[in-house]
């Protein structure tokens, strides 16, 4: 055989051998959704996985030992309840469920869900009480009368301190105990798609009576992920209600920006932004300073190929993108503003760009990457960020400088206190200069 033959057949050998060693890698690390292995192999390839690169084990309410040392019959157990049988192990897909959610991590989780659906209502805490704040319109709730402001004060017969505890541990596991409340009101009234659910309600004037939805269903919204308005008393108004998308928010949030450079000022509202891509929240941001702005850092145990391989602390720095808009910045946040939306409000509220209005934001960071199972996807967090006072970010959030409480008087009236305390320092800002 020529001498040029031989070295060809050795370098595709090699070439092969590369490749099959990479791919055992990326099965191990869980990446192949095309090749998730059997139940319990999938199971313990996890747990290296989470033992190398998970962010949060010194946060955890439980060791990584005992937790593995009480799910692993479990799992054992659910495995062969599912053994022969065709379709996704539904026992095995919950015990993963509730093993993770003991780890209290809102990027920690399996999917799919459990199933569950709402009915078309919305409910926070309002002065210690279970408070309906909105009603979808042309719903079956607008229907029977139900109004903002309205109090539920029993859920199927029991008083709303016992149905709170049915509230599955999936759906509060958050690291800050403030985003737990949060999410335990929020999750109230869910429960089995296309059930039922009574609810005994108190109005304004304290009278009771009951009212049953349906958990489901449609019903008309005008929710837009990025959209804004000029004020009645001149200032620039931008919802930024999610960064889960294309660059297609950028650009919304670009033109609407660009209609209001002449603004005496800006509110920027990222209440109950849910996150998703941070370059999107950067690219913004960018748009409102003049210079290179840092506004924390990330860590990671371990080199990871979804974080390009980087290992220990790198800053994250905003840059500043297209002509600015350098007029005073009111950002209005709440408990429901998680994960790179918290970044964005990191950027803002920690660098005094911005003055921020509200309530403390919900402490949930973790930049997760996916794990592969049989039945189920596992995301777990890899990333730990860190204010540039050197405070984490998971578990504690972005503090407001203004702490905004609401009332039930300002459900009932309709009234935005947090917008009016935004309203109102631009006010002052713009008479001082």
């Amino acid at each position: 055989m020529p001498r040029t033959h031989r070295i060809l057949i050795g370098s595709g050998l090699l070439l092969a051998f590369l490749l099959a060693a990479f791919a055992f890698y990326l099965f191990g690390m869980g990446l192949l959704p095309f090749a998730r292995g059997s139940r319990m192999g999938a199971y313990q390839r996890l747990w290296r996985a989470l033992d190398r690169y998970y962010a949060y084990w010194d946060m955890a309410p439980v060791t990584a030992e005992d937790l593995k040392a009480r799910y692993d019959p479990k799992i054992v157990d659910a495995d062969a309840a599912c053994r022969g049988q065709s379709g996704p192990c539904e026992p095995y897909r919950l015990a993963l469920t509730a093993m993770l959610a003991e780890l209290q991590d809102g990027h920690t989780h399996v999917l799919p869900l459990p199933p569950h659906a709402f009915p078309s209502v919305a409910v926070r805490e309002i002065e210690g009480r279970a408070t309906i704040v909105w009603v979808a319109p042309e719903s079956e709730a607008e229907r029977t009368g139900l109004t903002p402001g309205d109090i539920i004060v029993a859920v199927d017969g029991l008083p709303v301190e016992d149905a709170l505890q049915r509230v599955p541990a999936w759906a509060t596991a958050f690291a800050a105990p403030h985003t737990r409340t949060y999410k335990r009101y929020a999750n109230l009234l869910m429960g089995e798609p296309g059930s039922q659910v009574t609810l005994t309600i108190e109005d304004a004037a304290g009278r009771r009576r009951h009212v049953q939805l349906p958990r489901g269903g449609r019903f008309s919204t005008d929710w837009k992920p990025v959209e804004g308005r000029r004020l009645e008393d001149g200032w620039g108004y931008i919802a930024v209600r999610t960064l889960q998308g294309d660059s297609g928010l950028v650009k919304t949030f670009d033109a609407i920006l660009d209609g209001m450079m002449n603004a005496p000022g800006l509110i920027l509202d990222l209440r109950s932004n849910g996150g998703g891509n941070s370059m999107w929240g950067d690219r913004m941001v960018g748009r409102l300073i003049t210079h290179a702005l840092p506004y924390g850092k990330e860590c990671f145990r371990a080199r990871h190929p979804y974080h390009r391989w980087a290992k220990g602390c790198h800053t994250l720095e905003v840059q500043p993108r297209g002509e600015p808009y350098s007029r005073p910045v009111a950002v209005l946040l709440n408990t429901n503003v998680h994960s790179s939306a918290e970044w964005m409000a990191a950027a803002l509220c920690t660098t005094d760009r911005a003055r921020c209005f509200g309530r403390v934001t919900a402490g949930n960071t973790g930049n997760p990457v996916p794990f592969y199972l049989p039945d189920a996807t596992v995301y777990y967090s890899t990333g730990d960020f860190h204010l540039l006072d050197g405070r984490r970010l998971n578990g504690q959030g972005v503090v407001p400088h203004e702490t905004i409480v609401w009332t039930l008087d300002d459900i009932r009236a309709g009234r935005d206190p947090d917008l009016d305390a935004a309203r109102a320092w631009l006010s002052e800002a713009a008479s001082q200069k």
